[in-house]
């Protein structure tokens, strides 16, 4: 009886621990440089209860793998894109980063831990690959210009040299009739009405939105100027400097502000898309650049504190 006992017990024990089942997932085991994947945690049980897991908010460290047997831990880390979300259904509790790499090479996430029915489990270690975008044929390279950074000198173009004279020109008759109608007329005192932020922010958006850049192979240009109009109209906004802060610190910046969270996404969206332009080249159709401008509009619009006429 006892030796029964005893075997029904190692039974029900084993079957207890067999009720958890740990599994770790990655969407792409390839990525580029800048691009988005996913890293995913499930934990299944047969009594599911309360779960602890402590997840990174920022970035995520990984270990470089250097060659065939050896590891580095220099730091590495990738950069989490969206705060980390986890779910419970049924008998399943799902974790999810989104996340992305700025650096080349192959790379190892190591597992968590999670802490379940008194007891401390850990993922299995992830790996993937990451890879520089590779280089299109007669495309020339150079610096991102930010407020801070100066593109290189243009070629000389002679057909921008006469539209830029011309519209001197332009600009010196319209002084001179100016001038001559205001000393034709009795002085009287003007008052001028500066304009405010946000008809400036919005004419600049008209304004790129008119060059149509993309027209002239100047894709990325146009989406650097977007990026910039935003910060410099996000710093303005709220009187604080915001033009060398990343996306993910403006995201974090805003949040902390209280503002709505699809105002947030939105900027968000306008400012990732920028970045995918810019370092991952990426290409978007024009739909898309066209939708981002009203996007940008938008933001500009609802975040604007409301204007009041007080001329008499």
């Amino acid at each position: 009886m006892t030796r029964f006992l005893t075997i029904v017990l190692i039974l029900w024990a084993c079957s207890y621990v067999n009720g958890q089942e740990l599994n770790s997932y990655i969407s792409q085991s390839t990525v580029s440089i800048g691009q988005a994947f996913e890293v995913k945690y499930q934990l299944s049980s047969d009594s599911l209860t309360e779960v602890f897991f402590k997840a990174f908010d920022n970035e995520i460290p990984v270990l470089e793998k250097t060659d065939s047997s050896v590891l580095s831990s220099d730091s590495k880390t990738i950069e989490i894109l969206e705060p980390f979300e986890d779910t419970s259904f049924a008998s399943n509790w799902v974790g999810r980063y989104t996340a992305t790499a700025w650096d080349s090479g192959l790379f190892i996430i190591p597992g968590p831990k999670i802490v379940f029915q008194d007891s401390t489990y850990q993922f299995d270690d992830l790996a993937f690959q990451c890879l520089l975008v590779s280089k299109k044929q007669n495309v020339d390279l150079y610096d991102i210009r930010e407020n801070f950074t100066e593109l290189p000198p243009k070629p000389f173009n002679i057909f921008d040299f006469l539209v830029n004279w011309w519209w001197a020109i332009l600009m010196i008759v319209i002084t001179l009739v100016f001038l001559l109608w205001k000393y034709k007329k009795p002085k009287v005192v003007e008052i001028t009405k500066e304009i405010s932020l946000k008809d400036r922010t919005l004419l600049a958006i008209d304004s790129l939105e008119e060059a149509k850049l993309w027209e002239q192979d100047r894709l990325k240009e146009h989406f650097v100027e977007l990026s910039y109009i935003m910060r410099r109209y996000l710093s303005a906004r709220y009187t604080d400097s915001l033009m060398e802060k990343t996306t993910e610190e403006i995201k974090f910046y805003l949040i902390n502000r209280e503002l709505e969270r699809d105002t947030i996404d939105t900027t968000m969206t306008i400012l990732s898309s920028s970045d995918m332009v810019k370092f991952a080249k990426s290409k978007p159709d024009l739909i898309s650049i066209l939708r981002f401008s009203a996007l940008a509009k938008q933001i500009v619009t609802e975040t604007s504190p409301l204007e009041f006429d007080t001329d008499e």
